[in-house]
Order: structure tokens, then C-alpha cells, then sequence
């Protein structure tokens, strides 16, 4: 499987996103906090000071947070940061006595929930210790500063803020859990399917090559009959199709056989450009598209597609998605099928869209389940095959029931490579 995902990709950009956004938030209370403080409070105590300092290295953050994809480490430094005002201002208004030093507490759980487990320990292990340094070595016992007793209104504000951000950051951890047990259950499905489809490639590939030995000898008799029988036109016609028919069954069966690539290994997933997974799809459905005039476009908006490599599962899961398309389109009078490929935050979006009758609102969350099927003569496995596979190139697919029409969406990591060694057909 593959160690970049979609769900990674999300997660890590909604990280990235939320930690600007929260340092940024911080930042301009903390300078509004100041610019009252120390202009309109006429307040030059030195919490007022640091507090400045604390705010200009949240600024510096930002910046190397929004230019650095590494931002894990932004974050861990912001919540290192954080002890020295907790403390500072804990110290001032009372220390243990004061409720902002409630802080300490909350700091390991936001760390729980944006750093690595071992950051949280060391997270953990300093709040317990800034609050023993906070009890014994408050700051004002080496500066000669005041006690400031803080407002019966501070005292509520923070009270407030310690509960909102404590529950949003554990209801973020109750998501997670609930994320964390889909993905189980798909990885178990997907463990389920794994087997059955190693087994349709061996397949797929002996079918093939037990078709194409006889085509071969079958294209090369029909060769010698014609060259024998060339005063006949009627001969000779019937000879051209038997030799293009043999033709369209020979590059069907390579077509599957390439598309049933099976991996050597967890980790060496099969690879190919856009142009070679859509040429062998093109071969297993074109002609019954065309015999049902059904058009089927593909609408590529990103520039350089070759240079990515796309897994070779790929094929087949649209291969399913256009098969059902088609058999939806059937009915209706203006039969199209249309594929759109787009890049967005380091993913590839294909939008599978069809002028079908739509799937009613009662079947959205079921079509997913496996043997759910609405037709007779099919066994409902299809689109959760085709989830599984997904899900284990580290890929996704839903259905985007805001669409006007019937839309499937298939997102996979983007991921470049040498355009040399993508092979042909």
C-alpha cells in the first residue's frame, strides 16, 4: 500500500490550513491585547513586552509555516512558545491561583492532535514542569512587579476559551476514531477482495493467451487463403473480415492483459501515463459505445499528464464506472459520458459524469455496499471492488450527490515521474 494517500494529503493540507488560520487568530488577539494594554491602559509592566516578543516569533512562524511543507515543526515550536506567556502571565496573576494557568493542561491536548506521539510526551512532560516552575519560581519573585488580580470577566473569558478549544480539538479526535474505524473496515474488504482479484488477473492473462495463439494460426491461414484466392472478391472480402475480426480480438485480449498487471510486490504498484491506461480502455469499450452512439469524452485540463504516473488499477475502476455509465445512458435519448481530469492540492480528480436518469436518493449511501445491486443480472460487486482498489493505491471514490447530473469522483495522489519509462502499447 501505498505510504501517500488521499485521506494523508487531505489531512495534511486541513493541518496546514487550520494551523495558519489558529496562529494567525492568535496573533491578532495578542495584538489587540497588547495595543489596548500598553496605549489606551497606558500599561509598560513587562508581560506587556513579552507578549510583543511572542507575537512577532508567530508572525515568523506564519511565514515559514505557509512557505514550508514541512509545518509540523511551525506547530511544535508555536506550542513550545506558548509556555513563556502562559507563564509569564500565570506568574503575574497569580500562579497557581490563577486560572490562565489552566493553559498548561490544554497544550498536550492540542499537541495529541496535531504533532507525532513522541511531541506530545515531551509536550506533556513540560506543562507538568512549567507548572511546578510556575508554583516556585514565579517571576515576580526575581522582578519587582505587582500581583495583577485579574477580572471577574477575565477569569470567565478563559474559563470559556479552555473548554471551547479542550472540546473541539477532543471532538476532532472522536472524528478521527470514527475515520480510523472506516478505513479498518475498508482495509478488511479490501483484504477480502485482494485474493479474488490476483486470481482475475491469472485469469485474464491465461484467457488471453490461450485466445491469441489460435488467432495467431487463424490470421495466418486466412493470410495464406487469400493470397491464393485473389480473383475471388467474395472470397477475398470474407477473408478481410475474418482478418480484422482476429485483429479487434487480439488487441481486446492484450488490452485485459495489460490492464490485469498484477503487482510483484505491497509496495511496487503498477504504473502507466493517462494515454496508455485510456488507449486500453478505449479498446474494451469503444465498439459497443459507438454501436449505441454513445459519446464519451474525456476532458483533460492538466498540462503535463504525462508526466505522472497513474496506477494501473486505475483502468480497470473506470473501466467499471463507464460500464455503468453506459448501461444508465441506454435509456435516454442524448447518450454522452464525460471524463474530467483535473490536479488540485497535490491530487488528481477524474469527474465521471453521464446523462443518465440518476441514482435516487434512497440508493446513494447503499451503492458502495457489496452485492447491492438494483439489475438482476449483475452481482453488486463492481463499484466496492472498485472502492477497495482505490483505497489500497492509497486512492478514493464518492459520488457527488450536489451534481446535476450522475458524477463520480476518483481522487489519487499525483505523483510525477520519468516520462521515459512509461511503456507503450
Amino acid at each position: 500500500m501505498n505510504n501517500v494517500s488521499v485521506d494523508s494529503i487531505r489531512k495534511n493540507t486541513w493541518k496546514k490550513k487550520a494551523t495558519i488560520i489558529t496562529i494567525s487568530l492568535v496573533s491578532l488577539i495578542l495584538l489587540i491585547r497588547f495595543t489596548i494594554s500598553f496605549f489606551f491602559m497606558q500599561s509598560n509592566n513587562i508581560s506587556n513586552y513579552i507578549i510583543l516578543l511572542y507575537i512577532l516569533g508567530l508572525l515568523s512562524l506564519l511565514t515559514y509555516i505557509n512557505r514550508s511543507k514541512e509545518y509540523d515543526n511551525g506547530i511544535f515550536v508555536a506550542i513550545l512558545l506558548s509556555f513563556i506567556p502562559i507563564y509569564t502571565r500565570a506568574s503575574i496573576s497569580g500562579g497557581l491561583d490563577s486560572p490562565v494557568i489552566a493553559w498548561f493542561t490544554i497544550l498536550p491536548v492540542i499537541s495529541s492532535f496535531l504533532l507525532s506521539r513522541e511531541r506530545t510526551y515531551f509536550t506533556c512532560a513540560l506543562s507538568l514542569a512549567f507548572i511546578v516552575i510556575t508554583s516556585q519560581f514565579s517571576i515576580i519573585n526575581y522582578i519587582d512587579l505587582p500581583i495583577e488580580e485579574l477580572s471577574s470577566i477575565s477569569k470567565i473569558l478563559i474559563y470559556i476559551s479552555i473548554i471551547v478549544t479542550g472540546t473541539i480539538f477532543c471532538l476532532g479526535h472522536g472524528r478521527s476514531r470514527e475515520e480510523m474505524m472506516n478505513r479498518i473496515e475498508d482495509q478488511r474488504m479490501s483484504i477480502l477482495c485482494s485474493s479474488r482479484n490476483i486470481e482475475l488477473s491469472q485469469l485474464a492473462s491465461g484467457i488471453a493467451q490461450e485466445i491469441n495463439n489460435p488467432l495467431a494460426v487463424l490470421k495466418l491461414k486466412a493470410k495464406k487463403i487469400q493470397k491464393e484466392t485473389l480473383e475471388d472478391a467474395e472470397i477475398q472480402d470474407s477473408i478481410e473480415t475474418v482478418i480484422s475480426m482476429s485483429e479487434r480480438i487480439s488487441k481486446a485480449t492484450k488490452a485485459m492483459k495489460n490492464l490485469s498487471r498484477t503487482q510483484k510486490n505491497e509496495n511496487d504498484i503498477p504504473k502507466e501515463s493517462l494515454d496508455y491506461i485510456f488507449e486500453n480502455i478505449m479498446t474494451l469499450c469503444e465498439t459497443k459505445l459507438k454501436y449505441s452512439n454513445v459519446e464519451l469524452k474525456v476532458k483533460n485540463e492538466i498540462k503535463d499528464i504525462d508526466d505522472y504516473k497513474l496506477p494501473l488499477k486505475l483502468g480497470h475502476i473506470l473501466l467499471n464506472i463507464i460500464n455503468n455509465a453506459y448501461d444508465a445512458v441506454l435509456s435516454v435519448a442524448n447518450k454522452w459520458i464525460v471524463i474530467n481530469v483535473k490536479e488540485e492540492s497535490g491530487l488528481i480528480i477524474f469527474r465521471i459524469s453521464d446523462s443518465g436518469t440518476g441514482i435516487s436518493e434512497d440508493k446513494q449511501n447503499k451503492i458502495f455496499t457489496p452485492y447491492y445491486t438494483d439489475k438482476s443480472n449483475r452481482t453488486g460487486l463492481g463499484l466496492s471492488i472498485s472502492k477497495n482498489k482505490l483505497i489500497n493505491i492509497g486512492g478514493d471514490i464518492t459520488l457527488d450527490t450536489s451534481a446535476e447530473n450522475t458524477t463520480f469522483v476518483i481522487t489519487i495522489p499525483a505523483e510525477k515521474s520519468d516520462q521515459n519509462n512509461t511503456n507503450k502499447i
